[in-house]
């Protein structure tokens, strides 16, 4: 057969030169042999006979072994084919025990006209059930590549075969390694393969998979190229989770050692990754609705497009320049890398990936109340899914900034290593906020449904407070105030549902802590906490105020107590998201730091279970001198509570006071401030609280000691439950009783008046019984000394509020006392007045209203009715109040402080009066406290002991920081008086603007300043605006500043006449010369009121200037001469100066040949109150000087008078010639007025004789 040989030698060259290695040649050489054999021999032979024959030549032309275990059937029309059951060709691997193919049965149906052109064209093949095994030898070649060689030999091949459709069902594909290993196993596979020619191309489409998980492949290649390499496309599609895989490569040296070359494009939706977050992978905390649907709705959305190199051989593959991107919110995410894969000896993997962002939330499905803390896991967890399951793989991550718990995040650094379900955090590093960093290794293992992390953690930065915020969803609301840096490291274990850390090193701020922690929030959470320590600075986590009842009822219901809650802040309250847990803490610490206290010796172990409460101990003690010991059980704690806890109080000092009160929690209204603690101090108090002892719903409370030497008892019996104690019965008993009244008093005001108190035993004693919803009969008497209370009434304790009303009884022998338990002291300065009265009283709501109001404080009665409420910041204030007598320091009073009230008495004390305007300073804390309106009336008011109001109405308005003092009447000094004023805050003080009428009668003031003769008669009006500001009453009188105006009617003044002048002058000439001055001073002085002067009617100009009121100069003139001067009143001690000129007229002077006598210069200085009193400073020396030289003048004319009648008598008589040596009378001159006068002569001496 020449032919036929030149076409098996054709064939041959065919194969050897493009390298074909593919075992469907093989099945068609069998083919063909069988194929040949229908026709040399009958239809009617059992063909089962030859099946010897078919293995014998398949065999010969395959180069192995070739057995059909089953039937042969042959059908030649209308279409031939056959069917061979049990097909199997053996393995030449000697590590390899299964066959190489094996198949239940092989059914081939060939097309006859080609048959006669040598062609085989099979119409169609199928195969059941096929097994081929694919193994590698350790010159990684394969064992199908042996079929090139064994037909290369063969002496017969046809010249073309064909495939039209080669049909596989349920097929199995398993590769071995050079170890007889299996490595890969593909199962279910259902697919066609077709060819028009034996070198192609081919082309293949088919699933593999089981049910429900199908994988769609598409297969097809090109013919050989030259160097007999080929080309094809192969695409996988995952239908259930729609990832979709594309390969374009080149399989070269297929008779070597092949190899693929080409580039990988897959898209990948997340959904395909990672399926679902694992369940118990993080605390169930409280979602939003539809929050849930809408995540997974998003990550059914998100995919991932990949892109990579690929280079594979026999020993594994290599994807580089990988990219794997998708696209967030318009932002671009995008990991690149490598991934190596090795699979000869056994399968490993290395990844390495590397972003500049990442959002990881999205990654691991988190949700808005998602915490990091509860993300790490599902994040190890999909990294994890990233890995095969299968060998070892080791990945590495890089990323430069990531988002998780929607915080951004930077330098992550991670290494991952997993085998099987095992993997490793071999390192991770990350840069969180707060300035923090953190590393962690360990180990992930478990199910994907039930992951478990072991390791070791280590965090450092800047901001606790900032870290615990993020890490914890912020769930731990912290005080930046109190922020600091901090380093903790840690064992750290996390599972399903729970967590935990052992051997916690950590430096807090302020702190060295050492401890453990456990939570579990699966099923019924549960928190176990050990801390110990030097010091453990708890100010991030602990907020000013929080005292043992809040800590309790956290822990032993999850939430704070309502109690504590009242006074925690809403944003704190807000913080705690944790549910109802059980829980057990033991913290062993020297010293802890909270936000508002610090406390020493902390020793705690409080355990809540199952509703039980436990308190093995729990000591602590402060540097002001308080402890505090806690011991008890209490079973059911939250619904049936049945137990006791027991209790030692002790307060050595006053500032121990105050911090165990806040530590048990009592609220505000009801803490002893500053100065009752000092009564209170030393105090020693010990006591149980009983649940459930009595009755089923019973609290017994029971406390025994002493108060500053003063024993204390105090007792409650409540019926309700520990929910419901304000439906129940409760019977209330407190006794306070000693030797030392003065020591009650303080218990009750916190200090006496300052006056000697009474001694004598005192006693305090509060009764109460009922239903404290429906309000409990009660009764209080305090006797301590001279002070006496009494109440009767009811007190009602509900949910909506407390409420007292009742009837008060008051008598003491100090009102301040009194005024200090209605918190009026130390505004009202009642040192030393007793008082005595009743009052009905009522309080609700934080307003307070008292009615009834009849006292008699000091001899003065005081009536009417008061109400304060609060609103807002401040408390309003509405008041009608009449008292008999009230004092301008007691009005200035509330607005002062009065802490340095003390330095106004003891100056008081050394100068022997009473300042009228106080010293103390104005105190802006009571101008904004308040607003409302006060009505005031009075039957006097009394600036000082002469000035006094009778009638006096007060209309006062406070509001936005501002007083205003709409009217101010009142009647005094014969006349009428009326002011409007307005106080507002400034700086350092207080601004005073206003304006005041007054219309006096000049007699009226002149009769109220002293017992003397009224000076002044008259009305007269009195304008005045002014404005000032200071910081107390006395500085703001001196800043004082204004004008105004007098007007005089038809006033009358007796005191300045200037007629006085004459009749002074004509008695001093009338007397000696050594008694002409005191005769003129005293004429003066009785001439002055002699007469009046009219100045009016005319208007006064008034200024005030530095705290004085002044008068412009005033000039009055009288037919006697004219008075000129002006007055000054010092509103600061009301001291009255007036200045007055007094000259006397002209025509009462001498001839006009002399001058006018020089004026007279009158002072009055003193205090207004004693005006008629004060005698007038004169001032007489120029007017004495006049005088002096006037009455030498008149002695000389005297003297020149008597000359001239001597000389004329002498004329008139004969007389003897005189002497020449006779003495001739000097001339008189005017002298000045130095000179002494001379005394008058009684005759001229005769003249010396000749």
């Amino acid at each position: 057969m020449p032919a036929a040989t030149r076409r098996a030698v054709s064939c041959r060259r065919q194969l050897e030169d493009g390298a074909m290695s593919n075992f469907l040649v093989a099945l068609a050489v069998f083919i063909i042999t069988v194929v040949g054999a229908l026709f040399t021999v009958p239809y009617f032979i059992d063909w089962n006979g030859y099946r010897g024959v078919f293995e014998e030549e398949a065999t010969h032309l395959l180069g192995r072994e070739v057995r059909v275990g089953g039937a042969v059937n042959l059908h030649l029309l209308p279409t031939p084919y056959f069917r061979f059951e049990k097909v199997r060709i053996a393995n030449t691997s000697v590590e390899l025990d299964d066959a190489f193919f094996r198949a239940d049965s092989l059914t081939v149906k060939l097309s006859v006209p080609p048959l006669f052109r040598g062609a085989i064209e099979a119409n169609e093949i199928e195969f059941q059930r096929p097994v081929l095994s694919l193994a590698l030898d350790s010159k990684d070649g394969w064992n199908w590549q042996s079929f090139g060689q064994a037909l290369g030999s063969a002496p017969y091949l046809p010249t073309n075969i064909a495939l039209t459709s080669l049909k596989i069902r349920d097929g199995v594909l398993a590769v071995h390694g050079a170890d007889g290993n299996e490595r890969m196993r593909i199962e279910g596979v259902e697919g066609e393969l077709s060819s028009p020619a034996i070198d192609g191309p081919y082309r293949f489409r088919g699933t593999y998979g089981r049910t429900g998980a199908e994988r769609e492949v598409r297969i097809a290649t090109a013919k050989p190229e030259g160097d007999g390499a080929v080309r094809f496309r192969a695409s996988l599609r995952l239908t259930d989770v729609g990832s979709s895989y594309a390969l374009d490569a080149r399989l070269l040296d297929v008779m070597g050692k092949p190899r693929v070359d080409g580039e990988l494009t897959a898209r990948l939706p997340v959904r395909s990754i990672w399926p679902a977050a694992p369940r118990g992978s993080a605390p169930a905390l409280k979602k939003e609705p539809g929050a849930l649907e809408a995540a997974k709705t998003d990550a059914g959305d998100l995919a991932f497009d990949l892109k990579a190199a690929v280079a594979a051989d026999a020993g594994g593959a290599t994807l580089s320049d990988l990219a794997l991107s998708f696209e967030q919110d318009g932002r671009p995410q995008l990991l690149t890398g490598e991934l190596k894969a090795a699979w000869r000896t056994a399968f490993a993997v290395d990844m390495s990936l590397s972003s500049h962002w990442l959002d990881l939330d999205r990654f691991t499905g988190a949700e808005e109340t998602t915490s990091p803390l509860q993300s790490i896991i599902p994040l190890a967890m999909r990294l994890r899914d990233l890995l095969p399951a299968d060998g070892r793989s080791r990945a590495s991550f890089a990323v430069d900034q990531a988002n998780i718990g929607r915080e951004a995040i930077s330098g992550v650094r991670l290494s991952l290593l997993r085998s099987k379900d095992k993997l490793e955090v071999e390192e991770l590093r990350l840069a969180m906020p707060g300035g923090s960093r953190g590393e962690l290794q360990g180990i992930v293992s478990g199910p994907p449904e039930a992951p478990v992390f072991e390791g070791s953690v280590g965090m450092r930065g800047t901001s606790i407070a900032r870290f615990a915020s993020w890490a914890t969803g912020n769930a731990l609301a912290a005080d930046p105030r109190v922020d600091g840096p901090f380093g903790i490291r840690s064992q750290m274990s996390i599972a399903p549902g729970r967590v935990s850390v052992r051997n916690v090193i950590g430096d807090l701020p302020g702190s060295t802590i050492y401890g453990s922690g456990h939570y579990r929030w699966e099923g019924r959470p549960e928190l176990s906490l050990a801390l110990e320590g030097p010091q453990l600075d708890l100010r991030a986590f602990a907020h000013e105020g929080a005292g043992l009842p809040e800590i309790l009822g956290l822990i032993s219901r999850g939430q704070p107590s309502d109690q504590a809650s009242a006074n925690t802040p809403t944003s704190a309250k807000q913080g705690w998201r944790i549910a109802q847990i059980d829980a057990l803490i033991r913290v062993n610490a020297g010293q802890v730091v909270t936000a508002g206290r610090t406390y020493r010796d902390v020793q705690m172990e409080i355990e809540s279970r199952g509703g039980t409460l436990r308190m093995p101990f729990l000591r602590v003690s402060g540097d002001e001198g308080y402890s505090i010991e806690l011991e008890g059980e209490v079973l059911d704690a939250v619904a049936r509570p049945k137990g006791s806890v027991r209790a030692t109080l002790n307060a050595d000092s006053p500032q121990g006071i105050a911090p165990l009160a806040e530590l048990l929690g009592i609220p505000d209204p009801f803490r002893p401030n500053e100065r009752r603690a000092h009564a209170l101090a030393p105090l020693r108090l010990a006591g149980a609280m009983s649940f459930g002892m009595r009755a089923p719903a019973s609290v017994d409370v029971v406390f025994d000691g002493e108060a500053s030497g003063a024993k204390v008892k105090m007792s409650a019996r409540l019926d309700g439950a520990a929910a419901g104690w304000r439906k129940g019965g409760a019977d209330l008993t407190g006794v306070i009783e000693g030797p030392e009244a003065s020591r009650i008093v303080a218990a009750l005001i916190g200090a006496g008046s300052g006056r000697p108190q009474s001694a004598g035993p005192g006693r305090i004693l509060f009764k109460a019984g009922g239903i404290p919803a429906d309000g409990l009969t009660s009764i209080a008497a305090v006797e301590a000394g001279d002070v006496a209370l009494a109440f009767r009434g009811q007190v009602i304790v509900a949910e909506a509020g407390n409420k007292i009303a009742g009837d008060i009884d008051i008598k003491g022998a100090d009102a301040t006392r009194i005024a200090a338990l209605a918190g009026l002291a130390p505004p009202l300065k009642l040192d030393g007045l007793p008082v005595s009265g009743a009052l009905k009283l009522s309080a609700a709501d934080g307003a307070i209203g008292i009615k009834r109001l009849a006292l008699k404080v000091g001899g003065s009665e005081l009536r009417g009715e008061l109400s304060l409420s609060p609103t807002g910041e401040q408390r309003r204030i509405d008041a009608r109040l009449a008292i008999d007598e009230i004092t301008l320091a007691n009005l200035l009073a509330p607005l002062l402080d009065q802490r340095l009230s003390i330095t106004g008495a003891a100056e008081a004390a050394l100068s022997g009066r009473q300042e009228l305007w106080p010293d103390e300073k104005f105190d802006a804390a009571v101008i904004d406290a308040f607003q409302g309106t006060i009505k005031l009336s009075a039957r006097r008011l009394t600036l000082n002991d002469q000035l006094v109001l009778t009638s006096p109405s007060l209309d006062v308005a406070i509001d936005g920081g501002r007083i205003e003092v709409k009217e101010l009447t009142g009647a005094g000094l014969g006349g009428n008086l009326s002011a409007l004023l307005s106080i507002a805050k400034a700086p350092s003080g207080a601004e005073v603007t206003g304006s005041l009428r007054f219309n006096p009668d000049l007699g009226a003031v002149a009769a109220a300043s002293g017992g003397g003769q009224p000076r002044a008669s008259g009305p007269v009006a009195f304008t005045l605006d002014f404005a000032g500001r200071g910081n107390s009453p006395r500085t703001l009188i001196s800043a004082l500043h204004g004008t105004g105006t007098a007007e005089l009617g038809k006033a009358k003044l007796s005191v300045m006449w200037p007629g006085a002048v004459r009749l002074a002058v004509e008695a001093a000439l009338k007397v000696e010369p050594e008694r002409m001055a005191a005769t003129l001073r005293q004429a003066l002085a009785s001439g002055l009121s002699a007469g009046t002067v009219q100045p009016g009617p005319t208007a006064l100009q008034l200024e005030i200037a530095e705290g004085q009121l002044h008068t412009k100069p005033i000039t009055v003139e009288t037919p006697e001469g004219r008075a000129t001067g002006s007055a000054m009143l010092d509103l600061r001690t009301l001291a009255f100066e007036s200045e007055w000129r007094i000259e006397q007229a002209r025509a009462d002077s001498p001839p006009s040949d002399k001058p006018g006598l020089p004026p007279v210069a009158i002072v009055y200085r003193g205090p207004i109150t004693a005006l008629s009193d004060v005698e007038a400073r004169i001032t007489t020396e120029a007017l004495e000087r006049e005088l002096s030289v006037r009455r030498m003048e008149r002695d000389v004319e005297e003297l020149e008078r008597l000359r001239k009648l001597d000389e004329a008598r002498r004329q008139s008589e004969p007389q003897p010639r005189p002497e020449p040596s006779a003495i001739t009378p000097p001339r008189l001159e005017r002298r000045p007025p130095a000179v002494a006068p001379m005394k008058q002569p009684t005759a001229l001496p005769p003249a010396a004789p000749g």
